[in-house]
């Protein structure tokens, strides 16, 4: 099979035109929800679609669902899809969950007994045994998802169309959901999923396409768009240019807690300061800043694009109970050794605390910065997600022929 015949989802070119009344001359305008946006689909791939809110994602699953038709462009399914948009969809309120179970099956082209051979399984991991046999409008909206994801997950489909379908539930069921979509995958299934989860997004998906305003902003593997691109804000088509979601330096200080920054950043070892560098380089942080109070501390934190705190750090956790920091000008210098960091971009926040350490303000994303890695090839970069280099003693046996 040749790369095209393995492609089981193909939008080319596609656009999706709406209407809206203008507010200043009442007549009704056009407004693109999607415009011009083309990409493939294989099998066995987990796509992810990403983007803020009004972006155009679940424009998109809806006309791959065939909820709404495309105004402009081609759109091919080869294969049987099922999706969750929404909730409960699909899911009839009026009668029981089993019944819901054997329709659904049933519109899937499934026989009786080939439902049968999956319905214990499929109500185990649905979590609602106890209610199988009562009328689903009856239901919690987690008992909805988890049985219309149960569904979906069991019955006979190719392609699987989900929006935020893992936003609503336990953190026991997102992990039993995210295992099952890798299974599923694994035996030749085809995922198209929108979410907000990046987490999610980088644990399950294989490519991801950022939308911003119903265009195609990137394509490419889950470490670069998400990463790289939209969580550190270098393809974020709401920003303006020379605009900024970063604090300013001259926002960082309070007259309400009496402290100031002067200078805050990321520098080499002959001070000049950078927002790039290897992982074989040694860089420092410094903090220049002046406290007025005496019950007033600044630290320094490191985040990865996920907003996961690596780091924390402050000249106050190194000295006594009794011996706090004075009012007056500091400067704090960190270093940060070679070979710390994997490559990929990281972020440095300030708060201030008191000292019983209650947290008085918090600014985060200060200083952006990048971090390269000649030592380790890019296609291994594409799938590393840890932010420490970890040199761990490692044994291997070869245990059989």
């Amino acid at each position: 099979m040749n790369d095209r015949e393995n492609i089981v989802v193909r939008v080319e070119n596609l656009d999706k035109c709406y209407f809206k009344r203008d507010g200043a001359s009442g007549k009704m305008v056009p407004f693109y929800a999607l415009r011009n946006v083309s990409f493939e689909v294989a099998k066995g791939e987990v796509l992810g679609i990403i983007g803020k809110n009004g972006s155009g994602k679940s424009t998109v699953l809806k006309i791959l669902s065939g909820i709404t038709p495309p105004t402009e462009g081609v759109v091919e399914i080869f294969g049987t899809p099922s999706s969750i948009l929404d909730i409960g969809t699909g899911i009839h309120p009026e009668i029981s969950g089993r019944e819901n179970v054997y329709l659904r099956g049933q519109l899937l082209g499934m026989k009786k007994q080939e439902v049968d051979e999956v319905f214990e399984e499929l109500v185990a991991f649905s979590g609602v045994g106890d209610f199988i046999d009562t009328a689903v409008k009856h239901y919690s909206s987690g008992m909805f998802l988890r049985l219309a994801f149960s569904i979906i997950v069991h019955l006979r489909s190719d392609i699987l169309l989900l929006d935020e379908v893992l936003a609503v539930g336990d953190a026991s069921f997102r992990r039993r959901c995210v295992a099952k979509i890798n299974d599923i995958v694994e035996r030749g299934c085809t995922v198209v999923l929108v979410s907000h989860d990046m987490g999610t997004v980088m644990e399950i998906c294989s490519r991801v396409i950022l939308l911003d305003k119903g265009r195609v902003l990137s394509i490419g593997s889950q470490k670069d768009i998400v990463q790289n691109r939209y969580m550190s804000g270098s393809d974020n088509g709401d920003l303006q240019e020379g605009e900024s979601d970063i604090p300013k330096l001259k926002e960082i200080q309070s007259d309400e807690y009496g402290y100031k920054v002067e200078r805050f950043g990321l520098f080499d070892m002959d001070d000049l300061e950078i927002t790039e560098f290897e992982s074989a380089d040694e860089v420092k942080i410094l903090l220049d800043y002046t406290i007025l109070e005496n019950n007033v501390n600044l630290a320094m934190g490191i985040s990865d694009v996920m907003d996961v705190r690596l780091i924390d750090d402050s000249p106050v956790l190194k000295l006594s109970k009794n011996n706090r920091m004075r009012s007056g000008r500091y400067k704090v210098t960190w270093t940060i050794p070679t070979r710390l960091f994997n490559a990929g971009t990281y972020f440095i926040g300030l708060y201030a605390f008191d000292n019983k350490l209650r947290v008085l303000k918090i600014y985060n994303r200060v200083v952006q910065f990048t971090v390269t890695d000649k030592s380790v090839p890019k296609y291994i970069q594409e799938f590393q997600r840890a932010a420490f280099k970890v040199d761990l003693k490692m044994q291997i046996q070869r245990l059989a022929v």
